[in-house]
Protein backbone atom coordinates (compact mmCIF):
# COMPACT_ATOMS: atom_id res chain seq x y z
CA UNK A 1 0.00 0.00 0.00
CA UNK A 2 1.33 3.45 -0.93
CA UNK A 3 1.62 6.29 1.53
CA UNK A 4 -0.73 8.10 -0.49
CA UNK A 5 -3.55 5.47 0.02
CA UNK A 6 -2.33 5.13 3.54
CA UNK A 7 -3.19 8.52 4.23
CA UNK A 8 -6.74 8.84 2.09
CA UNK A 9 -7.74 6.09 4.45
CA UNK A 10 -6.85 7.76 7.33
CA UNK A 11 -8.51 10.89 6.07
CA UNK A 12 -11.77 8.97 5.53
CA UNK A 13 -11.85 7.12 8.85
CA UNK A 14 -11.18 10.89 10.62
CA UNK A 15 -13.88 12.28 8.57
CA UNK A 16 -16.45 9.49 9.23
CA UNK A 17 -16.46 8.44 5.34
CA UNK A 18 -15.07 5.17 5.54
CA UNK A 19 -18.23 3.27 6.25
CA UNK A 20 -19.41 4.30 2.64
CA UNK A 21 -16.82 2.00 1.55
CA UNK A 22 -18.04 -0.96 3.38
CA UNK A 23 -21.68 -1.32 1.41
CA UNK A 24 -22.73 -0.73 -1.93
CA UNK A 25 -24.60 2.46 -2.25
CA UNK A 26 -26.12 1.76 -5.50
CA UNK A 27 -24.98 2.26 -9.43
CA UNK A 28 -23.83 5.67 -10.28
CA UNK A 29 -23.82 5.62 -14.62
CA UNK A 30 -21.42 7.95 -15.31
CA UNK A 31 -20.60 9.39 -19.39
CA UNK A 32 -18.02 11.23 -21.40
CA UNK A 33 -17.20 12.21 -24.66
CA UNK A 34 -14.04 12.12 -26.52
CA UNK A 35 -11.21 14.78 -24.60
CA UNK A 36 -8.19 13.41 -24.13
CA UNK A 37 -6.30 13.68 -22.34
CA UNK A 38 -9.09 14.35 -19.92
CA UNK A 39 -11.63 12.16 -21.55
CA UNK A 40 -11.15 9.45 -24.09
CA UNK A 41 -12.88 5.72 -24.87
CA UNK A 42 -9.26 4.86 -26.09
CA UNK A 43 -7.16 6.14 -23.06
CA UNK A 44 -5.79 5.04 -20.23
CA UNK A 45 -8.51 4.29 -17.65
CA UNK A 46 -10.80 6.79 -19.58
CA UNK A 47 -8.57 9.27 -19.40
CA UNK A 48 -7.82 11.69 -16.13
CA UNK A 49 -11.63 12.88 -14.86
CA UNK A 50 -13.19 9.66 -15.98
CA UNK A 51 -10.41 7.68 -13.61
CA UNK A 52 -11.07 10.02 -11.40
CA UNK A 53 -14.77 9.90 -11.19
CA UNK A 54 -14.27 6.25 -10.91
CA UNK A 55 -12.03 5.81 -8.10
CA UNK A 56 -13.77 8.78 -6.04
CA UNK A 57 -17.33 6.99 -6.63
CA UNK A 58 -15.43 3.76 -5.50
CA UNK A 59 -14.35 5.24 -2.59
CA UNK A 60 -17.72 6.07 -2.05
CA UNK A 61 -19.06 2.81 -1.94
CA UNK A 62 -20.50 3.25 -5.23
CA UNK A 63 -20.47 0.87 -7.70
CA UNK A 64 -20.10 2.68 -11.26
CA UNK A 65 -20.67 2.35 -15.15
CA UNK A 66 -18.98 4.04 -17.59
CA UNK A 67 -20.25 5.08 -21.36
CA UNK A 68 -18.91 7.16 -23.93
CA UNK A 69 -20.92 9.60 -26.24
CA UNK A 70 -20.48 12.51 -28.67
CA UNK A 71 -21.01 15.91 -26.48
CA UNK A 72 -23.91 16.79 -28.24
CA UNK A 73 -25.75 13.49 -27.75
CA UNK A 74 -24.57 13.66 -24.09
CA UNK A 75 -26.63 17.31 -23.55
CA UNK A 76 -29.29 16.04 -25.94
CA UNK A 77 -30.52 13.16 -23.65
CA UNK A 78 -29.82 14.74 -20.11
CA UNK A 79 -33.56 15.22 -19.05
CA UNK A 80 -34.34 11.54 -20.47
CA UNK A 81 -32.38 10.05 -16.50
CA UNK A 82 -30.15 8.20 -19.18
CA UNK A 83 -26.68 8.88 -16.82
CA UNK A 84 -26.44 10.51 -13.73
CA UNK A 85 -23.03 12.16 -14.08
CA UNK A 86 -20.49 13.77 -16.55
CA UNK A 87 -17.05 13.57 -15.40
CA UNK A 88 -15.82 16.56 -16.88
CA UNK A 89 -17.74 19.58 -17.92
CA UNK A 90 -17.51 23.49 -17.78
CA UNK A 91 -19.82 25.37 -15.68
CA UNK A 92 -22.35 27.84 -17.26
CA UNK A 93 -25.77 29.51 -16.66
CA UNK A 94 -27.33 27.20 -19.65
CA UNK A 95 -26.51 23.93 -17.94
CA UNK A 96 -27.11 24.94 -14.39
CA UNK A 97 -31.24 23.90 -14.45
CA UNK A 98 -29.69 20.75 -16.20
CA UNK A 99 -26.65 19.87 -13.68
CA UNK A 100 -25.66 20.01 -10.30
CA UNK A 101 -22.26 20.86 -10.30
CA UNK A 102 -19.13 20.09 -7.81
CA UNK A 103 -16.63 22.37 -6.86
CA UNK A 104 -14.27 22.82 -9.65
CA UNK A 105 -11.41 20.09 -9.12
CA UNK A 106 -9.18 21.14 -12.27
CA UNK A 107 -8.25 24.50 -14.56
CA UNK A 108 -8.16 24.40 -17.89
CA UNK A 109 -6.20 27.14 -19.85
CA UNK A 110 -7.89 28.29 -22.97
CA UNK A 111 -5.42 29.72 -25.64
CA UNK A 112 -4.59 30.65 -29.03
CA UNK A 113 -2.10 28.29 -31.02
CA UNK A 114 -1.15 29.43 -34.20
CA UNK A 115 2.20 28.99 -36.85
CA UNK A 116 5.49 29.91 -35.42
CA UNK A 117 6.10 32.06 -37.61
CA UNK A 118 3.12 33.91 -37.19
CA UNK A 119 3.67 33.60 -33.16
CA UNK A 120 0.16 35.20 -32.28
CA UNK A 121 -0.22 36.34 -29.21
CA UNK A 122 -3.57 38.14 -27.90
CA UNK A 123 -3.77 40.88 -25.88
CA UNK A 124 -7.01 42.15 -26.91
CA UNK A 125 -10.22 41.39 -29.08
CA UNK A 126 -9.01 43.87 -31.97
CA UNK A 127 -6.37 41.65 -32.26
CA UNK A 128 -8.40 38.71 -33.77
CA UNK A 129 -10.01 41.93 -36.79
CA UNK A 130 -10.02 39.94 -40.20
CA UNK A 131 -8.33 36.83 -38.76
CA UNK A 132 -9.67 33.35 -39.44
CA UNK A 133 -10.40 31.40 -36.15
CA UNK A 134 -10.82 28.53 -35.30
CA UNK A 135 -13.04 27.00 -32.32
CA UNK A 136 -14.66 23.43 -31.57
CA UNK A 137 -18.70 23.63 -31.87
CA UNK A 138 -19.09 22.15 -28.07
CA UNK A 139 -17.27 24.36 -26.31
CA UNK A 140 -18.64 27.17 -24.17
CA UNK A 141 -16.72 30.19 -25.27
CA UNK A 142 -17.25 33.14 -23.44
CA UNK A 143 -20.37 35.49 -25.20
CA UNK A 144 -18.04 38.31 -25.62
CA UNK A 145 -15.36 36.81 -26.99
CA UNK A 146 -17.61 35.34 -29.57
CA UNK A 147 -19.14 38.66 -29.66
CA UNK A 148 -16.04 39.98 -30.76
CA UNK A 149 -16.47 41.96 -34.70
CA UNK A 150 -14.46 41.23 -38.00
CA UNK A 151 -13.92 37.78 -36.85
CA UNK A 152 -14.01 34.61 -39.52
CA UNK A 153 -15.02 31.89 -36.90
CA UNK A 154 -14.36 28.27 -38.37
CA UNK A 155 -16.18 25.82 -36.07
CA UNK A 156 -14.70 22.04 -35.98
CA UNK A 157 -15.76 19.31 -34.18
CA UNK A 158 -12.83 18.79 -32.67
CA UNK A 159 -9.78 20.56 -31.63
CA UNK A 160 -7.78 17.91 -33.62
CA UNK A 161 -9.75 18.85 -37.06
CA UNK A 162 -9.03 22.91 -35.98
CA UNK A 163 -4.95 21.94 -35.57
CA UNK A 164 -4.75 20.36 -39.35
CA UNK A 165 -6.10 23.31 -40.60
CA UNK A 166 -3.94 26.02 -38.78
CA UNK A 167 -1.17 23.92 -40.52
CA UNK A 168 -2.71 23.64 -43.77
CA UNK A 169 -3.02 27.68 -43.85
CA UNK A 170 -6.90 27.30 -43.80
CA UNK A 171 -7.16 29.29 -40.07
CA UNK A 172 -5.12 32.25 -38.50
CA UNK A 173 -5.09 30.88 -35.36
CA UNK A 174 -7.23 27.93 -33.40
CA UNK A 175 -8.13 28.32 -29.78
CA UNK A 176 -8.96 25.45 -27.32
CA UNK A 177 -7.87 24.31 -24.24
CA UNK A 178 -4.02 23.81 -23.57
CA UNK A 179 -3.81 20.64 -22.54
CA UNK A 180 -6.24 18.80 -25.14
CA UNK A 181 -4.30 21.16 -28.15
CA UNK A 182 -0.92 19.73 -26.89
CA UNK A 183 -2.23 15.95 -26.69
CA UNK A 184 -3.77 16.13 -29.90
CA UNK A 185 -0.77 18.09 -31.60
CA UNK A 186 1.14 14.90 -30.55
CA UNK A 187 -0.09 12.95 -33.80
CA UNK A 188 -0.37 15.61 -36.41
CA UNK A 189 2.70 16.13 -39.04
CA UNK A 190 4.16 19.21 -38.41
CA UNK A 191 3.46 19.95 -34.85
CA UNK A 192 6.74 21.19 -34.37
CA UNK A 193 5.44 24.31 -36.40
CA UNK A 194 3.01 25.16 -33.79
CA UNK A 195 2.93 28.43 -31.73
CA UNK A 196 0.99 28.25 -27.77
CA UNK A 197 0.63 31.19 -26.76
CA UNK A 198 0.23 30.24 -23.06
CA UNK A 199 1.00 33.88 -21.59
CA UNK A 200 -2.35 35.61 -22.77
CA UNK A 201 -5.03 33.11 -21.88
CA UNK A 202 -8.38 34.51 -23.20
CA UNK A 203 -9.87 32.50 -19.68
CA UNK A 204 -8.78 30.00 -17.21
CA UNK A 205 -11.64 27.78 -16.52
CA UNK A 206 -12.67 25.52 -14.00
CA UNK A 207 -13.37 21.96 -14.51
CA UNK A 208 -16.45 20.42 -12.51
CA UNK A 209 -18.27 16.95 -12.28
CA UNK A 210 -21.76 17.56 -13.24
CA UNK A 211 -24.71 15.75 -11.51
CA UNK A 212 -27.94 15.25 -13.74
CA UNK A 213 -31.02 16.74 -11.49
CA UNK A 214 -32.90 13.80 -12.73
CA UNK A 215 -30.79 11.85 -10.40
CA UNK A 216 -32.83 11.81 -6.92
CA UNK A 217 -30.11 12.60 -4.82
CA UNK A 218 -27.99 14.87 -6.45
CA UNK A 219 -27.36 17.55 -3.81
CA UNK A 220 -26.13 14.73 -1.57
CA UNK A 221 -24.00 13.40 -4.13
CA UNK A 222 -22.26 16.42 -4.97
CA UNK A 223 -21.12 17.19 -1.36
CA UNK A 224 -19.79 13.32 -1.47
CA UNK A 225 -17.88 13.66 -4.84
CA UNK A 226 -16.53 17.44 -3.38
CA UNK A 227 -15.55 16.07 0.15
CA UNK A 228 -13.58 12.95 -1.53
CA UNK A 229 -12.00 14.85 -4.15
CA UNK A 230 -10.57 17.34 -1.55
CA UNK A 231 -9.74 14.02 0.43
CA UNK A 232 -7.98 12.85 -2.83
CA UNK A 233 -6.27 15.89 -2.82
CA UNK A 234 -4.82 16.21 0.85
CA UNK A 235 -3.66 11.86 0.60
CA UNK A 236 -1.74 12.81 -2.94
CA UNK A 237 -3.85 10.68 -5.25
CA UNK A 238 -5.15 13.80 -7.01
CA UNK A 239 -1.67 14.43 -8.20
CA UNK A 240 -0.54 11.04 -8.57
CA UNK A 241 -3.88 10.69 -11.33
CA UNK A 242 -2.85 13.66 -13.20
CA UNK A 243 0.71 12.34 -13.58
CA UNK A 244 -0.47 9.42 -15.22
CA UNK A 245 -2.60 11.26 -17.90
CA UNK A 246 0.54 13.42 -18.44
CA UNK A 247 -1.07 16.53 -16.67
CA UNK A 248 1.98 17.31 -14.33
Amino acid sequence: MTLARLFLILILACSGMLQAEESDRGDIRIIADEWPPITGSQLTRGGFSVQLAIEVLQALGYSVSIEFAPWKRIMRTSKRGEYDLITAMWKDESRESKFEFTKGYYNNKVVFVSLKDQSFQYRKASDLSDKRVGIVSSYAYPKAFLDTPAVTWDKSIDLNQSLKKVLGNRLDVAVGTEDVMRYEAQQLEGADRLYYDVSHPIEVRSLHMGVNRQYAQHEKLVKQLDQMIQAFKQSGRFDQIKKQHGLM
